[in-house]
């Protein structure tokens, strides 16, 4: 039976969300609610069926810088990538039918000037896109791959960060929901304290957040002292697999208070009730990065893939668009 590769109708979402489901590289970034709140109109879904089934598959979305076209991922999403249906048999059976799916759909994309995407982390094999053309750099996020224990998770953080949760306890900082604009108001104060543009947009954050509060997603939230004082924010999302510490902040006037450790650790139990893992979102910032793995995560490496010409490639890094 040959394969077909063609773009899903809207009417064809609900068999996307259940590949989304059913894969091991499927997430919430990949949810067809997810995309339409982050690329509003302007995304397609590559599908490969076989036999009238959807086996496999690739979001896609494209936005213009100048006169160039560029398909890559929206902001605030960590990963895409391909999505393949779960593979079953022996494991050089497997691997003979991922790098089938992944040739149809690299030979396909190999078409499009300007690519880029991150691949999930369950999805190491980029070989098919090396041989179209593609180029791939190594990236990393941190995973606590099994949260349902709060003794196991305590003991593999380092001192720090427990000294960090004792020290806000001690302050009686709690959490509470909050606001999407009490998170962005605190995340733009630890972009100006780095020196940082911000690399979003208020209104992509306010879509998103408003979007999975709805969906039963995802939740912002805010850690305050007994006066009030806000001392740091994030934005948590979810599905049945894992959650996402997609976006924080905090006061810098009030660092030394613990409550950025404080609220991760409080979120990590919450999360618990909803899902099995939760990935810090991680950063490549040195700093940051030492901050998350202090919490006693995996790391996990995933592939960066990009396809450009080296003029446009140069041009799109000078401007921060890669």
């Amino acid at each position: 039976m040959k394969h077909e590769l063609r773009y899903l109708t809207d009417d064809e979402m609900p068999l996307w969300d259940d590949l989304v489901d059913r894969s091991p590289q499927g997430c919430i970034f990949c949810r067809s609610w997810w995309i339409r709140a982050s690329c509003g109109s302007d995304f397609k879904i590559l599908g490969c069926f076989k036999g009238g089934r959807l086996v496999a598959g690739i979001p896609l979305h494209w936005v213009r810088y100048g006169p160039l076209r560029v398909c890559r991922m929206p902001k605030l999403s960590q990963s895409w990538g391909p999505v393949l249906e779960p593979m079953e048999g022996r494991y050089v059976s497997r691997l003979s039918r991922e790098i089938e799916l992944l040739r149809l759909l690299s030979d396909r994309l190999k078409k499009i000037p300007f690519f880029f995407q991150c691949f999930h982390y369950n999805l190491q094999n980029w070989l098919p896109f090396y041989w179209a053309g593609f180029r791939q750099t190594t990236v990393f996020t941190y995973v606590l791959e099994d949260i349902s224990d709060d003794k196991v998770l305590w003991s593999g953080m380092r001192e720090n960060i427990r000294t960090d949760i004792r020290k806000a306890e001690r302050q009686s900082i709690t959490v509470s929901t909050a606001e999407p604009r009490e998170v962005l108001a605190l995340c733009n104060k630890t972009f100006a304290r780095q020196k940082m543009r911000r690399p979003f947009r208020d209104k992509l954050f306010f879509s998103l957040a408003g979007t999975a509060k709805r969906q039963n997603s995802g939740e912002c939230f805010v850690a305050r002292d007994p006066q009030g004082n806000t001392h740091a924010a994030a934005f948590l999302v979810w599905d049945k697999k894992c959650a996402f510490h997609l976006l924080s902040g905090g006061d810098p006037d009030l660092r030394n208070s613990g409550a950025n450790a404080f609220l991760l650790w409080w979120l990590i139990r919450f999360a618990r009730e909803r899902t099995k893992s939760f990935d810090f979102e991680g950063s490549n910032l040195q700093h940051v990065e030492r901050f998350f793995r202090a919490f006693g995560a995996t790391q996990k490496p995933f592939s960066r893939i990009i396809k450009a010409p080296l003029a446009g490639r140069i041009a799109l890094t000078i401007f921060g668009k890669l």
